[in-house]
This record gives structure tokens, C-alpha cells and sequence, in this order.
């Protein structure tokens, strides 16, 4: 197994772990897209997986190179990726419904339950003990108020949605709505947005990105969690 490292070391725990495991580990974050297809390519990999589809830090321009006789696409873009030079699609059959498979580009592999793998040993355990969480003065949230969150990134509320959020922050006065700076220009813009739905000010509460286990951690202080 070849795992080629697009981003440069973290120093998280993670990479530290996948570098120490796997059989080759080859940081190519700072090499040329071209030349890390010829070094694939001269690695002689069989099977090539793509981990990032249409996700940030992408290098999908080495996969249009077909370095490896077959292609693909897992885990982090589970839709289609409209390339030909992606033979595979793995899913499962919630995720990438048989009745849509012409909607596809790739041959979709289907895995029996639940394609995204994980693994109930990580060290989260302690979320689950009160002596352990955070309080909500640490990220500046109320304690007498309902905490709607999204941790999504920004970009992925369309008008409609974030519309909708309004309305119910209107409807439901004694709460707030609790978002990630990911990224941060987006935060003037979305409080512009809510003021002008008629939202006030302090039912909006960013917060900044954290690390893994703080931000599994942190998840706890909210009570209903949205998504896009």
C-alpha cells in the first residue's frame, strides 16, 4: 500500500499514525501535479484511490493524467465526479440509491451498509462524561437559551436554508444559532443577512474551528443540531 500525502504534516496525532503504519508514506504536497502522476505511475500502482473527489486541497488534475490502470473515487466526495478517467465509485446503496445509478459517471461499488468507515476505538469516550465537558461560557453561548448549530462550512447554506433558520430564530426568540468561522469572510455577511430578516444580533454566535476532540467535544453544549 502507497499513500501519497497531498497536504503537508500536521503534527495531529493521525498523520502521525497513518505516516508510522503504512507500508510507503511519500509526502508529495510540494511536488508538481505532473510529477507526482510520473511517480505514481512509476510506483507501478494498480489501483488508484482518490480520497478528496471535489473537496479543498483536491488534486484532481493527476487523476485526468490516468497514472494507474484503475481509478477511484472513496470516502471524501461521495457523489458522482463526472470524469471519465474515474472508473469506481465506492458507496452504498443509502448514499448512491440503485434508481439514480444513470446519474453516475463511475461504476459504483457498493458496500453492504455503510460506506464510510469508523473505528468506535478513537478516544472520544469522554464525551459522553459530564465531568468532562466544556461549559457553554467557554464559547460564548447562553446558558438559558436553545443552541441550534451547524458546524458545516458557509458555503454550503444556500439563501433558502439560511432563510429558513431565520425564521425560526424569529419564531423562537429565547434561542440562538451557533456557526463556525469556516471561513471567517462569511461572518459579516450572514450577520448582515440574519439583521436584515429581522434577526437580532446576539442569536447569531460564530465560533473558530478547533482541533478533532475539542470540536467532538464542544458538539455536546448544543441542543439540536441542523444540517445543509
Amino acid at each position: 500500500v502507497f499513500c501519497y500525502a497531498l497536504s503537508p504534516n500536521d503534527g495531529t496525532e493521525w498523520r502521525l499514525r497513518i505516516q508510522s503504519e503504512a507500508e510507503h508514506f511519500i509526502d508529495v504536497s510540494s511536488m508538481p501535479s505532473d510529477a507526482i502522476a510520473r511517480m505514481i505511475n512509476d510506483d507501478q500502482i494498480q489501483i488508484l484511490v482518490n480520497l478528496n473527489g471535489y473537496t479543498k486541497g483536491a488534486r484532481n488534475e493527476i487523476f485526468a493524467m490516468q497514472p494507474a490502470p484503475i481509478q477511484v473515487s472513496y470516502m471524501g466526495f461521495p457523489g458522482t465526479t463526472g470524469a471519465s478517467y474515474i472508473h469506481y465509485l465506492v458507496s452504498d446503496e443509502f448514499v448512491s440509491p440503485s434508481c439514480y445509478a444513470n446519474i453516475y459517471s463511475e461504476n459504483i461499488v457498493r458496500l453492504p451498509h455503510c460506506y464510510f468507515v469508523n473505528d468506535y476505538k478513537q478516544k472520544n469516550l469522554d464525551v459522553l462524561d459530564p465531568n468532562c465537558q466544556p461549559k457553554r461560557s467557554d464559547y460564548g453561548l447562553p446558558e438559558d437559551k436553545f443552541v441550534f448549530a451547524c458546524f458545516n462550512q458557509l458555503y454550503k447554506m444556500d439563501p433558502e436554508i439560511f432563510m429558513t433558520w431565520c425564521k425560526i430564530l424569529k419564531h423562537v426568540p429565547n434561542s440562538v444559532l451557533w456557526l463556525l468561522r469556516f471561513p471567517a469572510a462569511g461572518e459579516m455577511r450572514l450577520r448582515a443577512y440574519a439583521a436584515a430578516q429581522g434577526v437580532q444580533p446576539e442569536q447569531i454566535i460564530f465560533t473558530d474551528v478547533a482541533m478533532k476532540q475539542e470540536h467532538i467535544r464542544r458538539s455536546a453544549l448544543a441542543d439540536l443540531f441542523l444540517d445543509t
